[in-house]
């Protein structure tokens, strides 16, 4: 269970950041021609999967943050005796 924890933000890390290189490299070519398929190739299924793995990547990878803050958190208050703060406004 550890490993996974471990290895799958990696893994999204990963995607997150080769996913665009593949994108500029096979959605939108270089110069006037590229310009003019790239009109074309937006609706690609290859296009708007990458687009979507993205998407995908990028919502993981917040999640990723919102649990590993919650977990160091949960460390803190529970074996280094720190007090989460009442908030009495």
């Amino acid at each position: 269970m550890k490993r996974i924890i471990l290895v799958g933000p990696f893994v999204w890390i990963v995607i997150h950041y080769a996913v665009p290189w593949a994108y500029v490299k096979f959605c939108t070519p270089a110069g006037f021609i590229g310009f003019l398929e790239s009109i074309l190739l937006t609706n690609a299924p290859h296009c708007e999967a990458l687009r979507y793995t993205l998407s995908l990547s990028s919502y993981n990878i917040k999640c990723m943050w919102i649990v590993w803050g919650a977990s160091i958190l949960g460390y803190l208050t529970n074996n280094l005796s720190v007090k989460i703060p009442d908030s009495k406004i």
